[in-house]
């Protein structure tokens, strides 16, 4: 178990961080600043991180990891359809974490809409690996397959938590139900 002056820190630091990212590019923040915004020295910082990538990159990799453990927490016997899990990560991302829709409004939410299709995409391969039901056995399929999932959602979800689109999360997902299933064929009427 961590150092829980360790934890606190990393967690002042990862605060700090999400705190000046909202309003300042990734590639501009200086250690200097982030240990003024995290109350704490320089020697602190250093003895956790080498530089501001390595804060950026475990503090994303945090919030993709408990994205990660909720999509496999929704679908643990692999029997769910993958968009139901998918269906399932996007309401709850939208209903408990503001903070992901906020990021993504910055110059830096590419950089984090990126991080969230590779997750996404690992654990749609996964998924595809185990079950049963899958059309697809050959891993270039799958992985082909798993990229354009996940892109898919993912971009339909940034791009509705950016817009002023009054959709609501059940019809987002209503109309991308029937895209998977049916194309673009479901326009017509």
């Amino acid at each position: 178990m961590a150092d829980r002056r360790i934890t606190k820190t990393k967690a002042a630091i990862s605060r700090a961080l999400f705190d000046i990212i909202l309003v300042k590019n990734i590639s501009d923040i200086t250690v200097t600043e982030l240990c003024q915004k995290a109350n704490i020295n320089r020697k602190t910082f250093y003895s956790h991180y080498s530089n501001i990538t390595d804060v950026v990159n475990e503090s994303f990799d945090e919030i993709i990891d408990s994205y990660a453990e909720l999509m496999e927490t929704l679908a643990p016997d692999y029997n769910s359809s993958i968009f139901d899990v998918f269906s399932s990560f996007m309401i709850r991302s939208i209903q408990y974490n503001g903070d992901i829709a906020r990021l993504l409004k910055t110059s830096n939410g590419m950089w984090l809409e990126e991080k969230l299709q590779e997750a996404m995409a690992r654990i749609i391969m996964e998924t595809f690996r185990k079950s049963h039901t899958s059309a697809i056995s050959d891993p270039a399929k799958i992985s082909i397959a798993s990229d354009y999932i996940s892109a898919g959602i993912v971009k339909v979800y940034c791009n509705w938590s950016l817009s002023s689109d009054t959709s609501s999360p059940d019809e987002v997902l209503k109309l991308l139900s029937d895209m998977i299933l049916h194309g673009i064929s479901c326009f017509e009427e």
